[in-house]
């Protein structure tokens, strides 16, 4: 197989919880039919500064699990983006840039709390069937 360039593709996040809140871009770069034989999805959810944080709610994701490993990245500038996660019922606070390993079959959620910055989701869905996304 020779060199494939992928353009992130604007797309509605897949939970009808964020559709109109403002401040979150999402870009699907790579998908499991986009590479015959290889099963992976990969996207990037940019946080700008018009995105609000409703202290104590958990929007951005609800408490979900998939049945492969899945590997989130924060990054930005001056680590000014901030995320709670929670990861089988405990809950953390993390400060970009992270990278953040979850094995399959823990139970896990994220949420923007500040700053901008981009998160980066790479599922490795190795099974070749469809993936559990929340």
């Amino acid at each position: 197989m020779g060199v494939k360039i992928f353009r992130g593709v604007e797309s509605t996040f897949y939970t009808d919880a964020l559709s109109g809140i403002q401040g979150i871009l999402r870009h699907s770069f790579l998908d499991k039919d986009d590479i015959n034989g290889k099963s992976f999805h990969i996207a990037s959810h940019i946080i700008d500064d018009s995105y609000v944080y409703r202290k104590g709610e958990w929007i951005y994701s609800q408490p979900h699990q998939h049945d492969f490993d899945e590997i989130n990245m924060f990054l930005s500038e001056s680590s000014s983006l901030e995320y709670k996660l929670e990861l089988d019922g405990k809950e953390e606070k993390i400060v970009s840039p992270s990278l953040i390993f979850i094995p399959a079959g823990i139970t896990h959620r994220a949420e923007p709390i500040s700053g901008t910055g981009i998160f980066l989701c790479i599922y490795l869905d190795t099974d070749g069937k469809p993936a559990n996304r929340p």
